[in-house]
């Protein structure tokens, strides 16, 4: 990387891979670099709409979702980053705040692909994902990014332009 940063977050999405804000030591950071595995090459790639540290991130159909984050408070800001048409737009926001985000993508093709839980913390998700099952109806097919924010327990899910909190603590 050219820059130096921690905290930042970063997503693979095909043969390339992008580490997007973190904390430079004085200043929170909107920077965006990209790696090509192909030419072994890292370069500047367009800045986020907002900077941000220990943000969550996920990929979607070439579409780079960036989630929650820090810049001395919580953020509650979404934004996707198209990598076919290489251009940032905010989304709907986060229904909380929240930093410590971590983010995946989930493809269910029915609510019967979330197996037995076999522990506490399965049997919350389950129950939880099972109480949304109307949001999931809606979804199916289509894919959902999750979103878990640890500083402020809470799990929430996005789909069909609109986010649904799962859990709360």
């Amino acid at each position: 990387m050219r820059e130096r940063r921690s905290f930042p977050t970063g997503v693979v999405c095909g043969d390339r891979m992008f580490v997007m804000g973190g904390y430079d030591g004085h200043e929170t950071l909107n920077a965006v670099e990209e790696y090509n595995f192909t030419s072994r090459e890292w370069r500047q790639a367009k800045p986020m709409s907002v900077a941000r540290s220990n943000a969550g991130a996920a990929v979607w159909k070439e579409k780079i979702y960036v989630v929650g984050g820090w810049d001395g408070r919580a953020l509650d800001t979404v934004e996707r980053f198209d990598v076919i048409r290489d251009e940032w737009e905010l989304i709907k926001s986060l229904p909380r705040p929240t930093t410590g985000v971590r983010c995946c993508f989930l493809n269910l093709k029915s609510l019967n692909d979330i197996s037995d839980p076999t522990s506490d913390s399965e049997l919350m998700f389950s129950e939880n994902v099972r109480k949304a099952s109307e949001f999931y109806n809606t979804a199916l097919g289509r894919g959902v990014i999750c979103a878990v924010g640890f500083a402020a327990g809470v799990v929430s899910a996005y789909a069909i332009k609109k986010w649904q909190m799962l859990y709360a603590m």
